[in-house]
């Protein structure tokens, strides 16, 4: 029977992770252990959407061990326990992206919005798309999918770039348009 020990962990992965793709219940129960703990404390914030991030990290966790891209830097445990907080902390910004979407692009009148606060709301949308017009379009190709709530790896695979540049790019992009936005926002 496979244990939570060290020799499970460190000196004999593969087997774990066999014995895992096999559907052993011991090598399956431990390794669902691992990802219940690692994703517990993800649980409040991500309220109703706790057991699917928990069921990602499952199928993230079959998949990285069907491709076998364990290199063993670190314990089994711990690499599976980052796929897990990976896989949360990925739900989390699909989560907040989809929040930040609806503030912003939602066209219904709130509770009885004031006439001020309805005027700051289009000024600031207005500032937005005029900073964003004069970005690139590929920039604005990048912030509209990652406001899709596409993932850096979806979206470096549709515009055929790796995922590293990707991630530069919207660094980039990031830090022009908020210089763009402070400059804006200075001469208001």
């Amino acid at each position: 029977m496979l244990q939570d020990t060290a020799a499970s962990q460190g000196t004999e992965p593969r087997h774990l992770m066999d014995a895992y793709l096999a559907g052993r219940c011991d090598a399956v129960a431990l390794v669902d252990g691992w990802l219940t703990a690692a994703t517990a404390p993800f649980a409040k914030r991500l309220g109703t959407d706790a057991a699917d991030a928990l069921q990602e990290a499952r199928v993230a966790t079959l998949q990285v061990f069907r491709s076998q891209r364990f290199r063993g830097d670190a314990s089994l445990k711990t690499f599976v326990w980052q796929v897990a907080c990976h896989t949360c902390q990925h739900a989390l910004r699909r989560r907040s992206r989809a929040l930040t979407l609806e503030e912003d692009l939602d066209a219904r009148p709130s509770d009885a919005p004031s006439p001020l606060d309805g005027l700051l709301r289009r000024e600031r949308h207005d500032r937005v798309q005029a900073v964003l017009a004069t970005t690139s379009p590929e920039c604005r190709q990048i912030w509209r999918l990652m406001l899709e709530g596409f993932s850096y790896r979806e979206i470096s695979r549709q515009l055929g770039v790796s995922e590293g540049a990707l991630r530069v790019r919207a660094h980039r992009g990031r830090k022009g348009v908020a210089k763009l936005m402070q400059g804006r926002h200075a001469h208001a």
